[in-house]
């Protein structure tokens, strides 16, 4: 077809690696995780120039939509017909906090100063703030025997504040946001198709499969 391209894929090994396949999970508020499938021809491809390193997938579609993330793990699956077969796991860089845990105390600080000061410590933080509620200082706030992540997380669900991850090549950014009307519609998704499972489409369209609408009960208010 005139307007299939290829996978673009960019990883700390170069051409080493050919990309084979990507399966991954992503929701409002947690940390993405992708699973991103390899062959080569080295059987002996160092796991310690995957690890930490960034992974961009691009994928086929038309416009352009890229998956991007950090490896936190990476292992050789299996050797077949002289082909070695590498899974590499790449997850948020807010992922990795949660490999760091501390006892602080912040005085005089709304929780999005105390998230900023939290994130200044990681060089590879990016982020970006889109919110429209403004938020009280906390005389004093305590972080004790908690990992970064599980008290940013804490935090920002304390005041309504939640996240996701815009994606480009070799880069991912956290967007913080506290309100629906920040939310927009990836380019070329505002709208997506529906076909059913096993339903016959082409290779170069993206689609759902299923779609479970549910409900559940949560708080409303708290004194």
């Amino acid at each position: 077809m005139p307007n299939e391209r290829a996978t673009v894929v960019q990883t700390p090994a170069g051409a080493d690696l050919t990309f084979t396949h990507l399966i991954g999970r992503d929701e409002i508020s947690r940390c993405f995780a992708y699973t991103v499938g390899f062959v080569s021809k080295n059987r002996d491809v160092d796991p310690l120039k995957m690890l930490g390193g960034v992974v961009s997938v691009e994928g086929e579609s038309d416009p352009k939509r890229w998956f991007s993330g950090l490896v936190s793990d990476f292992k050789l699956t299996r050797i077949e017909d002289r082909l070695a077969f590498y899974e590499a796991t790449v997850r948020p860089w807010l992922w990795f906090l949660g490999n760091t845990t501390d006892c602080r105390i912040f005085q005089n600080m709304t929780a999005v100063e105390i998230v900023e000061k939290i994130f200044s410590k990681y060089g590879i933080a990016k982020f970006e703030k889109r919110l429209q509620g403004s938020y009280p200082q906390r005389e004093y706030c305590v972080q004790y025997d908690e990992s970064d992540l599980d008290f940013v997380q804490r935090l920002l669900e304390h005041e309504g504040i939640f996240y996701f991850f815009e994606h480009d090549e070799g880069k991912h950014t956290l967007i913080l946001c506290d309100a629906m009307s920040k939310l927009k519609p990836a380019p070329g998704y505002e709208k997506v198709l529906y076909n059913f499972e096993g339903q016959a489409s082409r290779r170069d369209v993206e689609y759902i499969t299923e779609w479970i609408p549910g409900s559940a009960v949560r708080p409303g208010a708290y004194a």
